[in-house]
């Protein structure tokens, strides 16, 4: 076998060459075609002062930790469960088309508007402004108040269902009557409207020539006489 001679010029060709590729980063400007580059048994793909892009698809099956800012300005899809612990902001319109359900305090400062039914479940209070209506049916509108027994009371003044509805004051009440429907009482001095005939109790008395009569039953006639 003949020796080879050092000072060949392809000898020397052949060790830069090969200094070439030991001190080459191959990978820094490296392309995979119809092929993949794997990373496995605990290696990592670290990216330092650079930048990952993706302009086909990203495919993640394990975890995916971000602890920086993350911006999304496409259409993003989440069909699985999603858990949210902080501070969520939306300034934008949000359309929620299927159930939602809140179970902690919620507290709606603008306005709002229900197209379909509202409805409270579970016994809850419902409180907007000065309006409060709670659970056993009896409701607070300002200083208008609707208690159990179904009275609506505004100040001095009460509505209530007793004997068909009646219209209850301080003094008096005016209620109904099974003769006319209406029917005005007073404490002390009572005021009957029944029908045609208006019946007055306890009048004072004055000496005058009668042109009415009022009947031990306290019905007031015109006099004739």
């Amino acid at each position: 076998m003949a020796k080879r001679n050092l000072n060949d010029p392809n000898i020397a060709d052949i060790f830069r060459r090969l200094k070439r590729l030991e001190t080459n980063t191959m990978l820094a400007s490296a392309s995979v075609g119809r092929g993949r580059l794997r990373f496995y048994d605990g290696s990592v793909l670290l990216i330092e002062n650079g930048a990952l892009n993706v302009t086909g698809t990203a495919t993640i099956s394990g975890v995916l930790d971000v602890s920086g800012r993350t911006n999304l300005k496409g259409q993003v899809s989440v069909t699985g469960p999603m858990e949210i612990s902080g501070t969520t902001t939306i300034t934008g319109s949000t359309n929620i088309m299927g159930e939602l359900t809140v179970t902690g305090p919620t507290t709606l400062e603008g306005d709002t508007e229900v197209g379909g039914n509202f409805e409270i479940v579970g016994g809850g209070l419902f409180k907007s402004g000065s309006v409060e209506i709670n659970p056993d049916g009896s409701a607070k509108f300002g200083q208008t108040t609707i208690d159990t027994d179904g009275v609506v009371k505004t100040g001095q003044m009460e509505l209530r269902p007793d004997a068909g509805g009646q219209l209850a004051f301080n003094d008096g009440a005016l209620t109904s009557s099974d003769m006319v429907g209406v029917e005005l009482l007073a404490v002390n001095k009572p005021l009957r409207l029944i029908g045609g005939e208006i019946i007055m109790a306890s009048l004072p008395l004055k000496p005058e020539a009668p042109n009415v009569y009022i009947d031990p039953n306290g019905k007031l006639w015109r006099a004739t006489g």
